[in-house]
Formats: C-alpha cells, structure tokens, sequence
C-alpha cells in the first residue's frame, strides 16, 4: 500500500512505475491519490504498459487504485527502438517545465528518455555562477541579458516582469509538483 497524497502529475505515476519494478509478476499494488487527474492518468499508464488496473475508486477527496503487475509490454507508440528524444529549444519556464514533464511520463512509461538543451533551453540547466569570467562584447550582452539560473526563467505569457514566475513556482510549490 502507498499513499501518494498531495502529489500532483507526474508524480503518483512515476513512483508507481518505481514500486511496479520491485514486485513479481501477479502480484499488486495499492495507492490512494489526491490528484483529480490521476484516474485516467493510471488506465492510459496500465494500457500502455501491460500492467493490469484491477480496481479504481474515486470520491470526492481521493482516488484507490489497485495495481496487478502483469507481463511488460513491448511500447510502441511512435518511439524509436532506443528511446524518446525532446528538444527543449526554449528559455521560458512553463515549456521547461512541460518537457520535463513529458519526460517523466515517458520514463514512466518504461522509455529511455533523452533531452536535447538548444541554446535557448540551456537556461534550463544554469547554476548560479561562483566564478566571475570576464566576457566582452556579444557575450557580455548575451549574459546580461539571459537569466542567470533557471528560477529567473520568464513564462512565455504572462510573465508580468518576473511575478508569471513567482505565482507559477508558488502554485508548483502548494500542489507539490516537482
């Protein structure tokens, strides 16, 4: 049994996809989930993978789910044979947070999972600078200009000089989304 309330998508499906791979064949799982979204998150999430979804209870405050771990299915969705490539070509933190989400599912789903940072999406993947390089010209421009780490990242719409950011974290933060 686990109890994954509070978790928001993809969490609940990715811890699922964890606990799946530690028991045998036949045997089953139950979670209680809070995310509204979670009942047709875990039938697409047992089609695609094999697995069989024995029971769903949803109410008002949670969803039950039982979980039988049945025979791998071989995934073929529009993958290739070795895995899922995203390319995150953007600099803006919704499009960041949604290829990382896409990536979880992916994984989730039993994929290998690969994640192309373009030059705009690089911004995704900064940390705080401890080292003071010296840079001239475009490159001086360049960095003033860009966020320096992925906590600066404005939305795509709404940013509203950077409070976009801050409300979209905040609301991350209080539905537990990683």
């Amino acid at each position: 049994k686990f109890n994954y309330s509070g978790l928001q998508c993809p969490g609940p499906i990715v811890n699922i996809s964890k606990e799946i791979k530690n028991i045998q064949e036949g045997d089953q799982i139950e979670v209680t989930v809070t995310d509204p979204g979670f009942a047709n998150d875990i039938k697409s999430w047992a089609k695609q993978t094999g697995h069989v979804l024995v029971k769903l209870e949803e109410d008002d405050n949670e969803i039950k789910a039982i979980i039988q771990k049945g025979q791998p299915k071989n995934l073929e969705v529009s993958h290739t044979s070795k895995g899922t490539t995203i390319v995150l070509f953007s600099g803006e933190l919704d499009k960041a947070v949604a290829a990382m989400i896409i990536a979880n599912g992916a994984k989730a789903a039993g994929r290998d999972v690969t994640i192309f940072f373009t030059f705009w999406g690089l911004n995704a993947l900064k940390k705080a600078q401890t080292v003071n390089v010296k840079k001239k010209g475009i490159a001086k421009m360049f960095d003033f200009m860009l966020p320096k780490t992925p906590l600066k990242m404005p939305l795509s719409k709404m940013n509203m000089f950077g409070l976009g950011n801050i409300m979209m974290r905040y609301v991350m933060k209080k539905k537990n989304v990683d």
